[in-house]
């Protein structure tokens, strides 16, 4: 994705004099104005010289400059420090243009991928490091191997002083031979280590009318292609909430560490040309607005009892569900008698923009039917991925299996209980699906009564909106 049309950076001066000084200038471009702080001084001598009447301009408040300025507001400090863009009284703000309409122009919101603070290194052992941080720095004149070797245990280390979410990677040449054989993995401290995350890549230069923007986990497979590498940023979903990316010391370098690892041979290494560390930001373009890191949002994918399936092995009975007079919900199949093993089945397409690095939160509310204590209820989540090619002979193959079991609160007869399951959807790319079976497994649980099942709702992660 390209590089944004305008910076602002906000200082603290508080004169236009002094802005103008450090580097605040007013450039031409096709007779069309564009304002630019850069707050850069190297720049002040040849922006000056070629700009003197822009400059003259600003210093005086005359002509264009001070139309512009009528509509340009500074805080420089406090909560709100920053530029708004307002506009008077007389003359209202109606309209902000970024970009011709044959540019693909970037807004961004966060600041955009860095090589700040960024520290890349290889080993084999985790003894002996080579450092790579000025070779995949450069966007140009130098490429290495993503791996020094094809070889099972190359690892590459990533660090950065801030708990990136990503990785931007400029690749020359694909790699064969990763996909299944390589993991990622971010340190979470001491007690736990070193602990794998899902990842997903997305080409840098988006179109709207492909399917092949995403990868799932197929980490560079296109020659001289850009991609960002978005890690699931919600390893406490795996982990526990109150895990954290620690910090730790590797080589003299104490940072977020990240690191890829080959678990087995592969055929081909990929070259890149640069690494980049990925922010949280949202990113706008006429293509779509486009979210990475903290600011992917969730969103509830269409659910409800309306869509559940009878599965045909393990079919559960109907329940109503009963929540004012004279309003009774009918779902269907949604009632887990006590002594059977009952399921319902829903099928979810999933959407385009879905960010397949973070788990699909597959959560359901229900409620038992008896007052006990201390009893317990056995859950199962049966999942099979649904892509292009899939044969529907029932011969699939074993499904991606979820278990929990739950101890009800006591005497909680008709109360609303709910449960969560984190499911695995690295694998697959929007229009793929995946197939739910829901069950209880009551004929081994403790709990007494039935559980009615009274919503469905999926929700997964988004980083395109």
């Amino acid at each position: 994705m390209g590089l944004a049309i305008i910076e602002i950076v906000v200082d603290t001066m508080s004169t236009w004099a002094e802005k103008i000084n450090a580097g605040f200038t007013k450039t031409d471009a096709n007779a069309e104005e564009i304002l630019v702080l850069t707050g850069k001084e190297a720049q002040n001598e040849q922006d000056i010289s070629t700009n003197a009447g822009n400059i003259a301009d600003l210093q005086t408040g005359a002509g264009e400059a001070d139309a512009l300025l009528e509509f340009i507001s500074v805080a420089p400090t406090g909560d709100d420090a920053g530029v708004t863009f307002t506009g008077t009284g007389a003359q209202p703000l109606k309209n902000v243009v970024i970009g011709a309409r044959d540019e693909n122009p970037e807004l961004c919101v966060g600041g955009d991928t860095t090589v700040e603070s960024m520290v890349i290194l290889q080993t084999d052992d985790d003894v002996n490091f080579v450092d790579k941080t000025s070779i995949f720095a450069s966007d140009s004149g130098s490429s290495a191997g993503m791996f020094a070797s094809v070889t099972s245990g190359e690892t590459t280390y990533f660090g950065g002083d801030f708990k990136y979410g990503g990785l931007k990677a400029k690749i020359e040449t694909a790699g064969v031979g990763l996909h299944d054989n390589l993991v990622t993995e971010i340190w979470l401290g001491d007690t736990l280590g070193w602990a794998p995350i899902r990842y997903m890549a997305v080409n840098s230069t988006f179109d709207p009318f492909s399917r092949t923007n995403q990868r799932a986990d197929n980490l560079a497979t296109l020659d001289g292609v850009s991609e960002q590498w978005h890690f699931d940023y919600d390893p406490w979903v795996q982990f526990g909430e109150s895990t954290e990316w620690e910090l730790k010391e590797i080589n003299g370098h104490t940072l977020y560490w990240g690191r890829m690892r080959l678990t087995s041979n592969v055929t081909t290494v990929p070259v890149v040309q640069q690494f980049k560390l990925g922010t949280d930001r949202v990113e706008l373009e006429p293509s779509g607005i486009f979210y990475f890191g903290k600011a992917r949002g969730r969103r509830t994918l269409q659910g409800g009892m309306a869509l559940a399936l009878k599965n045909n092995d393990m079919s559960a009975k109907d329940a109503d569900v009963p929540y004012a007079p004279a309003l009774t919900l009918k779902p269907k199949y949604n009632k887990f008698e006590n002594g059977f093993t009952d399921a319902f089945m829903v099928s979810y397409s999933l959407e385009e923009g879905i960010d397949t690095s973070i788990a699909l939160n597959f959560e359901f509310t229900y409620f038992g039917t008896t007052n006990e204590v201390g009893k317990e209820v056995d859950f199962e989540v049966s999942v099979v991925q649904e892509s292009d090619g899939f044969v529907y002979d029932g011969t699939h193959g074993t499904a991606d299996i979820y278990s929990q079991t739950v101890t009800l609160p006591d005497n909680s007869a008709d109360e609303r209980q709910t449960v969560s399951f984190y499911l695995d959807i690295s694998h697959l790319t929007p229009a793929d699906a995946v197939i739910v079976n829901c069950s209880r497994k009551g004929a081994t649980d403790t709990y007494g009564g039935n559980i009615i099942v009274t919503r469905v709702m999926p929700q997964a992660y988004f980083w395109k909106g």
